[in-house]
């Protein structure tokens, strides 16, 4: 039965609403109840009507759900007396839902106005989002998603989680944001920074238009992007005949005929290119120079290279070798490896032909500045050099050590002494006693050594180290070898030995000479004092003349034997004699150096032995004498081991 025009109906009420509980105030209502559908099929239903069809009615009305708790008497919140809003339900506009507690009947324009409109007017990415999608509900580690808009109306889409990813039809994200699709961006603002956009106008006569697009490489190393967009073929029959300059008359970059190789760049190469830069250059006229490459770099730069070439290998794996320049010349009446002038037309500080630093820290066995190798009969150089007239020059400047494992033929050295160079400033003393211990020797190498290079194979004359180690150590070092294989290459591994700086054994060999010539002249000087005896004259007389000559007889009878053994190591013996008559007699015991450091007495008149032990006395060169009534009748040597 139709409803009359002012009955229930046009409250809001229907008829299914018969089986429920309607309240109803200012002609509005709200119900709550079951709504039947058909056979078995009826919905719970919490309904509000409004009464703006009948009479012109101020509305709409809305659906409100609230909390309360305390007295009522707050400004706001829960404890207010409207209470906190939480959700508002509005019939305006087809229905709308509003989540927040800011949303009132009036003003107007505070209502919902989207289906779904959330609010939050806290300002924390994090704790005041208004809209959070999560999979877990976690408040220490969640898997969530939180949307937050702010004044400007940029919308934040925070991502928490190991990963922070943000997938775009795009269930396991793989990057920050993953699109699976196309995107399109509008207005994209034109700026001073540079950009590379790839994709497709979408509005004709706006540029700034774009729908982004994929663009597959085609996997042809003879192919390149044209202006359009698309992959163009170069050249047609994969010939990489790039630019002709010069009217024509010289290839600025091209590989010649044959196929394009990735990556590699030919200048004249025929057929094909085999390296990242080859150059190729067939010198047909003879008499004049030739150059595959050739810079000339002039300028008042700090810094001028004709030639720079840097090469790193990081890994692993490791490049197996690095040349930053390589050169190979064959057949010509001089071949140059490289050949290589600092020259300079005005003053200069310094001028380099060749500048090398191997410097490989704590990541190389072997670190060279230059390594040079000469093979072949004739006139072989592996490092040829010169430097021309000017204030400091050097053919070769080192900086470190420098091994060479053949023979060094040098016209002229010069080592640095200067003692403005020089600090703690010592003499050398007693080197004569140290020097005696030496022992010269002369050897052969050993040809099948550890470092496998080839050594002299003439006797060779010298010390061992091991033995001026103990004598002399600090002119005795360590020195670290680079292994080479059978071609003379460094293998990386490295080998120790000892070697010794002969150079520094001259001062000490002057010095043991200016003891021992110290020593020579005091005892002529005692030889000379001693040896003076009474003249006895006798005259004869032949044919007819008279001759004088002087004669010296003596029956004295003093002797000192040498020692026996000598050289010994702990007992040696020394034989004497005295037949004369004396006041006095005693055997002096001298170091190195001329100082006494032993007096014996002998008291009775003949032959005599004396037994000397000198178990603490150290190695070295000592004399004893033999003195009577104060005059030294004889000195010798010993030598203690």
């Amino acid at each position: 039965m139709e409803e009359p025009a002012n009955g229930p109906l046009a409250l809001g009420y229907r008829t299914w609403m018969r089986i429920g509980v309607t309240y109803s105030t200012n002609s509005d209502f709200m119900y709550t109840g079951l709504r039947a559908l058909g056979n078995d099929i009826t919905e719970g239903v919490f309904a509000f009507g409004d009464n703006s069809d009948y009479g012109g009615g101020i509305g709409p009305d809305q659906l409100v759900v609230r909390f309360v708790n305390g007295s009522g008497l707050d400004a706001s919140g829960a404890g207010s007396a409207d209470g906190l809003e939480i959700m508002r339900f509005s019939g305006m506009d087809g229905g709308r839902v509003a989540i927040g507690d800011e949303f009132h009947y009036t003003p107007i324009n505070r209502q919902p106005q989207r289906r779904l409109h959330v609010h939050d007017p806290g300002t924390s990415n994090i704790t005041d989002a208004q809209l959070r999608i999560s999979e877990t509900l976690s408040d220490v580690d969640p898997v969530a998603v939180d949307f937050r808009s702010t004044a400007e109306g940029n919308l934040y889409i925070n991502c928490y989680g190991e990963e922070q990813r943000v997938g775009i039809e795009e269930p396991l994200p793989l990057e920050r944001l993953d699109v699976a699709g196309n995107g399109r961006f509008q207005d994209i603002p034109n700026t001073a920074a540079n950009c590379v956009i790839f994709g497709e106008m979408v509005t004709a006569g706006q540029p700034q238009d774009n729908r982004l697009k994929r663009l597959d490489f085609n996997n042809d190393p003879n192919s390149y992007l044209g202006g359009d967009g698309t992959w163009q073929t170069i050249g047609g029959g994969g010939v990489c005949d790039w630019n002709i300059v010069n009217g024509g008359l010289d290839l600025a970059m091209g590989y010649g005929a044959g196929a394009c190789v990735p990556g590699n760049v030919g200048i004249g190469v025929q057929p094909a290119v085999n390296a990242r830069l080859d150059v190729y250059y067939d010198a047909t006229e003879s008499g004049i120079p030739e150059h595959g490459i050739h810079t000339d770099m002039i300028g008042g730069s700090y810094f001028n290279y004709g030639n720079r070439v840097d090469l790193e290998s990081f890994g692993p794996p490791y490049a197996e070798e690095n040349y930053g320049f390589y050169s190979y010349t064959k057949g010509a009446n001089k071949n140059y490896g490289g050949n290589f002038n600092g020259y300079a037309t005005s003053n200069t500080i310094a001028n380099f032909g060749v500048y090398a630093n191997g410097d490989g820290g704590a990541f190389s066995n072997a670190n060279y500045g230059v390594y040079a190798k000469a093979l072949g009969g004739g006139a072989a150089y592996g490092l040829y050099a010169t430097a021309s007239a000017g204030l400091t020059n050097w053919s070769g400047y080192f900086n470190g050590d420098v091994k060479i494992t053949g023979f060094l033929d040098v016209a002229g050295t010069v080592y640095t002494s200067d003692e403005s160079l020089k600090t703690n400033i010592q003499p050398i003393d007693s080197s004569l006693s140290k020097i005696l211990l030496l022992d010269a020797i002369s050897y052969n190498w050993n040809q099948d050594n550890d470092l496998n290079i080839v050594l002299p194979e003439a006797t060779s004359f010298g010390f061992s180290a091991q033995q001026v180690q103990n004598i002399f150590p600090e002119i005795v070092q360590q020195m670290n070898h680079s292994i080479v294989d059978d071609e003379g290459n460094p293998t990386g591994e490295t080998a120790s030995h000892l070697g010794v700086r002969y150079v520094e054994l001259i001062p000490i060999l002057v010095k043991g000479m200016q003891e021992q010539q110290a020593r020579i002249d005091e005892l002529e000087i005692q030889l000379n004092s001693c040896c003076t005896v009474a003249n006895d004259t006798r005259s004869f007389e032949i044919d007819g003349n008279v001759t004088e000559k002087d004669i010296i007889l003596s029956n004295k009878s003093i002797i000192l034997n040498q020692n026996v053994p000598n050289p010994f190591a702990e007992q040696t013996t020394i034989n004497y004699n005295i037949n004369d008559d004396f006041s006095k007699a005693q055997i002096l015991f001298y170091d190195a150096g001329g100082k006494l450091i032993q007096a014996t007495d002998i008291t009775t008149k003949g032959a005599g032995q004396l037994n000397v032990f000198a178990d603490d006395l150290t190695s070295g060169v000592y004399s004893y004498a033999l003195v009577v009534d104060g005059k030294i009748m004889d000195t010798k040597k010993m030598v203690k081991q």
